[in-house]
């Protein structure tokens, strides 16, 4: 499928994010060497993000605990752009690059995630790529009612038009793998709060691929991304309709 190019997206947030088997030790130095690398671009004040992994761990499982988890927290170094509009993260033996609404493109965007690798790689010497995933955030806001906003896409939730119930509010949460490759695709459609008179709604699009045993080589990481960009955009688009077409195509 040809990708369609629209003049308003309805993008608020486009993250890629590699996960690699780990070549030399980390070493807490390498973000302020990374940084080194990019601030030209990302000149922004850095700063600390604290979150939580939960991972499953063989050696904690136990009976009426069969997988075990681990609980970790992570601190991950973000780079802002000046203006806020474009982030690089990075912590163990991982880097994700975002950029945030207005979408720049995706000719804009993919230099800045080969760029942002190829510093990253220079630095930590990564052994290959464990996992890439390719994530985009969709808002839409519409006047009108909830009944007025699923027209835009093509499988909606349902009226119970026969007991005389409507939709009034709704959240999805679905996965797919592909046959050919072993990709993984996860869809939130949820509605989201609207200033009065008009509904909005979420449509968030996470694709994954991943290399448990022998991690991909380096120098076949960005042809990995542009297929999961070419497949993202296919799940986009048989996601909606000709209407919510017409609307990102507007000025």
């Amino acid at each position: 499928m040809e990708r369609r190019q629209y003049r308003n997206p309805p993008i608020q947030e486009a993250t890629c994010e590699f996960r690699c088997a780990p070549g030399n030790e980390w070493n807490l130095t390498y973000p302020a060497l990374l940084y080194e690398k990019i601030k030209g671009v990302y000149a922004g004040k850095p700063r600390e993000q604290k979150m939580v992994s939960v991972e499953p761990n063989p050696k904690l499982s136990a009976p009426g605990n069969p997988s075990g988890l681990t609980v970790n927290e992570i601190t991950r170094i973000q780079f802002p752009s000046q203006d806020e509009k474009a982030l690089v993260a990075v912590y163990r033996d991982t880097i994700s690059i975002s950029v945030l609404h207005p979408y720049p493109t995706w000719e804009t965007f993919r230099p800045r995630i080969e760029n942002a690798l190829n510093a990253y790689t220079i630095m930590a010497v990564p052994a290959g790529v464990r996992r890439i995933g390719l994530r985009y955030i969709n808002m839409l806001t519409k006047d009108g009612n909830i009944d007025d906003l699923l027209n835009y896409f093509k499988f909606p939730p349902t009226n119970l038009s026969s007991i005389q119930c409507t939709v009034d509010n709704f959240s999805d949460h679905t996965e797919y793998i592909y046959d050919d490759e072993p990709i993984r695709v996860i869809v939130n459609f949820a509605r989201t709060v609207a200033p009065a008179g008009k509904s909005s709604c979420v449509l968030d699009i996470d694709v994954a691929w991943e290399w448990p045993g022998e991690a991909l080589p380096l120098g076949q990481a960005m042809k990995k991304v542009d297929e999961l960009r070419s497949r993202e955009r296919v799940v986009f688009e048989t996601l909606i309709t000709d209407r919510a077409r017409e609307a990102f195509d507007a000025t």
